[in-house]
């Protein structure tokens, strides 16, 4: 079993037909980011203007972009 990352998501924005999230890693650092791209061992799948989808391996956590 993964380890969740400790992110959290603050933003979300429809560029184009593409959404991108600001996620927020550990450190404090803000990021851009878009569906594909990894969070450690963690996948972003999805991203919409409620929140995030992550697959590590066989689990999905979703990621409230206002828990």
């Amino acid at each position: 079993m993964l380890v969740p990352p400790q992110v959290s998501m603050r933003g979300a924005i429809l560029m184009g037909d593409q959404w991108k999230a600001l996620v927020v890693g550990p450190d404090g650092i803000e990021q851009w980011l878009d569906a594909g791209a990894q969070l450690g061992d963690w996948t972003i799948e999805t991203i919409d203007a409620n929140g995030m989808q992550l697959r590590g391996g066989e689990q999905v956590l979703t990621v409230q972009l206002y828990p």
